[in-house]
């Protein structure tokens, strides 16, 4: 058996909703406040990151920003299993579990991306909430819309060829 802990599903509705509904500035310098609120540690920062511990480690949630202005927030959702079948397995099943979990609390959503990285969207009007399934763990990423769709342009660019 591998050593892959996840958050459960309640509590990962319970930050997905918290994440959704934050009503913030969106500037880097507001995040030590911000952690303090979802009960996380401050670990590190730089001019354009902070990294923080969520409750899985170190480096377990990252801030980034351009200029200070925040472009996402990841957190993991779980620690980083082995490179190994059992693992991905274990990651597919709770991606779902997760996925199903967020729905009930947000509805379904907005979109759900079966590539190489499996995500689910809920989108609001400046930012949307990302699960995503990772080979080995699972991340949850609140970015802005702006981000979100420069980031899904160059996946469209990279699969063309052009990047």
């Amino acid at each position: 058996m591998t050593d892959f802990r996840t958050r459960t599903p309640d509590e990962v509705a319970d930050l997905g909703t918290r994440l959704r509904t934050l009503d913030w500035s969106w500037q880097l310098d507001e995040i030590p406040d911000i952690a303090e609120r979802f009960g996380w540690r401050v670990v590190s920062t730089s001019e354009d990151w902070v990294m923080l511990d969520t409750g899985f480690g170190l480096a377990s949630g990252k801030v980034f920003a351009d200029d200070g202005e925040v472009e996402r927030v990841q957190v993991n959702l779980s620690t980083i299993g082995p490179d190994t079948g059992e693992t991905r397995a274990l990651v597919q099943q709770t991606y779902t579990t997760m996925a199903a979990r967020l729905a009930a609390d947000l509805g379904a959503p907005s979109a759900e991306i079966a590539d190489e990285n499996r995500q689910s969207r809920w989108s609001g009007t400046n930012s949307t909430l990302i699960l995503e399934e990772l080979p080995s763990s699972l991340t949850l990423t609140l970015a802005t819309n702006d981000w979100l769709d420069l980031f899904d342009e160059a996946g469209r660019l990279s699969q063309q060829g052009q990047l």
